[in-house]
């Protein structure tokens, strides 16, 4: 953390998921140094906790509300909301089992962590995250993901090598608790969502971290800018947050999100289609700065280059024309994303392609102007039965 720091920061707060105590011998040595201040934290640290070890938790285990550890080090408890740099973060330590999961906690849980959450403590996260309120928060922290995370993923897109810690109690929060970014651990890989709503207007964006120090060597933190909400927005911010509306997915974790079907393809169609998927090998230029919706800010003129434009080559000013890779390869696991996400966007343009061909033979819209068939005419709509004449009183002298 201080050598990403040094390099990237200075950060505002550092926040971990998953198992956050050592286990094995010596387990007790890699906070010591920090209990006794010979050596110090550099950016303040909030963690939640996971499966931790039987005797590790000593630090921990008479905070059940959380609290300091030691300078920049915070216990955030066992279930709720709290401030943080001020964004609203959600939180839940611990792991499911469905053996106590509806029972009562424990008796000793106020002195002694228990690395089991009940119903009441998914409860308590719910309520505090504003659910009732039409409310949400900023962040979710959960030590595991939800079980129906990869609903709506093809087998192509699901990640590999994970340990199956997934959770029915974080699938409820998933679908209840309104939030802009969720980072979960305990599941043994790296692994990105694509953007999902969790709300009318809120695009929720899933990072699942693998553990610090793995023997693949994937991917265990990554740096975020998050805004405060509130603040007010220009207007690119907020053509950028509709358009992000407009491509996330519905929420996974709803019960009426209906599971991808995926058909089984000859071999050779499969493979046909994954050799046409071309994407570009070379790294990207760290001198340019890279946003979250797909815009990126050249770093030798400045211009901010929108990829609504397809400006995403080059800057786009003409003076500059600066080329947004550089000379060297890029990582696999950045060719491989690129590639996955170009095959989504092949597979949107296809399905999009397939739907207006089918409105196209189907029936026409009726026009809404009045005088027209199956229009209104505004005031007396939809009631347009014609006024009838009051009868005339002279009528029997006309007669």
């Amino acid at each position: 953390v201080a050598k990403v720091n040094a390099k990237a920061g200075p950060f505002a707060a550092v926040l971990c998921v998953g198992q956050f105590f050592g286990s094995g011998a010596g387990k007790d040595d890699q906070l010591q140094p920090f209990m006794d201040g010979s050596s110090q934290i550099p950016v303040p640290t909030y963690f939640i906790c996971g499966p931790e070890e039987s005797g590790s938790t000593s630090a921990i285990d008479a905070l059940p509300d959380g609290g300091e550890v030691c300078p920049n080090l915070h216990y955030l408890g066992r279930a709720g909301k709290k401030k943080i740099e001020g964004l609203d973060v959600g939180f839940l330590s611990g792991v499911y089992n469905r053996y106590t999961f509806e029972g009562d906690p424990a008796d000793d849980r106020a002195v002694v962590y228990e690395k089991s959450y009940h119903l009441c403590d998914i409860e308590e996260v719910v309520i505090e995250s504003g659910f009732f309120k039409q409310e949400g928060v900023d962040i979710l922290l959960t030590a595991e993901w939800g079980a129906d995370f990869d609903k709506l993923l093809t087998p192509e897109q699901r990640p590999t090598g994970t340990n199956d810690a997934l959770s029915p109690a974080v699938t409820r929060l998933g679908s209840e608790v309104s939030t802009r970014y969720h980072f979960a651990g305990g599941n043994g890989v790296y692994f990105q969502l694509p953007d999902y709503l969790s709300g009318a207007n809120t695009v929720t964006r899933f990072y699942g971290f693998a553990p610090v120090g793995n023997k693949a060597k994937l991917k265990s933190m990554a740096a975020f800018s998050i805004s405060k909400q509130g603040a007010l927005l220009s207007s690119a911010d907020m053509k950028s947050n509709e358009e992000a509306i407009d491509k996330a997915t519905p929420n996974p974790y709803l019960e009426t999100t209906a599971r991808a079907v995926v058909e089984a393809a000859p071999a050779e169609e499969e493979k046909k289609e994954e050799e046409e998927v071309v994407v570009e090998m070379r790294a990207f230029d760290k001198k340019h700065v890279d946003h979250e919706n797909g815009d990126w800010t050249c770093g030798y003129c400045g211009n901010v280059n929108l990829a609504k434009k397809k400006q995403t080559e080059h800057c786009n000013m003409r003076m500059c024309n600066a080329d947004r890779y550089s000379e060297h390869p890029a990582e696999p696991e950045e060719v491989e994303k690129r590639k996955q996400l170009k095959r989504v966007s092949l597979a949107n343009a296809a399905e999009k392609e397939r739907i207006r061909k089918e409105m196209q033979g189907g029936e026409k819209k009726r026009s809404l102007y009045a005088g027209q068939n199956g229009g209104v005419r505004g005031w007396d709509a939809p009631n347009q039965k014609k006024k009838q004449k009051a009868p005339d009183p002279y009528a029997y002298k006309k007669w």
